[in-house]
């Protein structure tokens, strides 16, 4: 053993927020990127009182955000639930920097376009694709070939096609992304 020994521990976690308000989420956001920035400019360890010391950890946050110092605000992280979203504002969404989402999947849900021409167009070409792939993969069995056919056909629906996720960022891409 030398001198010095490491020490792994837990410090935060992500969980629901079950009726917090905005303000109080902000406002614990803000607490843990200041005790992030205390590790960063303090001699003491995270859990000592100096880094711990609520209002002076804001002081920190307020003072990190001010410099440019913004990656003590990566430790915080946001999922939102969105349902009803446009397809392609997620796929913006899914074209930033750093995230984490879970959308409905066209693959394994039916997809339901917005208008009867959209509908009427997945519909056909969902079963024609049932065909097209059914005989070019013989060996494939129904569901699977059905599962193909439905993942493909939606590409024949609008991109303001409604879908539901959830997205899950830091604290600090959720500023960038909202200016």
């Amino acid at each position: 053993g030398g001198k010095h020994s490491m020490k792994v521990r837990i410090i935060a976690r992500t969980t629901e927020v079950k009726g917090k308000s905005s303000k109080d989420i902000e406002a614990d956001f803000r607490l843990l990127a200041g005790k992030m920035a205390g590790i960063c400019y303090m001699a003491e360890d995270y859990l000592d009182s100096a880094i711990q010391n609520e209002e002076k950890a804001i002081a920190r946050a307020a003072m990190t955000a001010k410099s440019g110092h913004h990656s003590v605000y990566d430790h915080s992280h946001l999922t939102i639930s969105i349902s009803g979203l446009p397809k392609i504002l997620a796929m913006l969404l899914n074209s930033t920097n750093y995230y984490v989402t879970s959308e409905k999947s066209a693959r394994y849900t039916v997809m339901k376009p917005e208008t009867e021409k959209e509908l009427e167009l997945y519909n056909k070409w969902k079963d024609k694709l049932v065909g097209i792939i059914s005989a070019a993969y013989p060996n494939i069995d129904e569901v699977t070939t059905k599962k193909l056919a439905q993942e493909n056909a939606r590409y024949m629906n609008s991109v303001f096609t409604p879908t539901t996720m959830a997205y899950t960022v830091s604290h600090r891409q959720l500023c960038y992304l909202t200016g």
